[in-house]
């Protein structure tokens, strides 16, 4: 069974350059300049710079997926709405578990 990930370097998985969140839209991502896993999708008053990107629920990014096993989020405390727009996919998943 191979795997899926928005981000990951496993071989049996697909990277796709996108955030997550309860809506598939563009969005405003603010970059850390100290450490490439801090970037935030709030201004938190620091001048970081900001770039346009794309966000994707998995709701629509999956949705040829039947189920899902595990799901791993860690995103700088956007995880709530990552989940929000999972609601689909956890509800063909009644036994999922969710690492965060």
């Amino acid at each position: 069974m191979a795997g899926y990930a928005l981000g990951s370097t496993f071989a049996s998985e697909r990277t796709v350059p996108a955030a997550v969140g309860s809506k598939t839209q563009k969005m405003k991502l603010y970059l850390s300049d100290r450490i490439n896993v801090d970037h935030q999708t709030y201004d938190s008053g620091e001048c970081r710079r900001a770039v346009e990107v794309d966000c994707v629920t998995l709701d629509d990014h999956l949705s040829e997926v039947a189920a899902v096993g595990l799901m791993k989020i860690d995103i700088q405390g956007y995880d709530y709405e990552a989940i929000r727009g999972s609601r689909q996919l956890l509800g063909r998943s009644p036994h999922v578990g969710i690492l965060g």
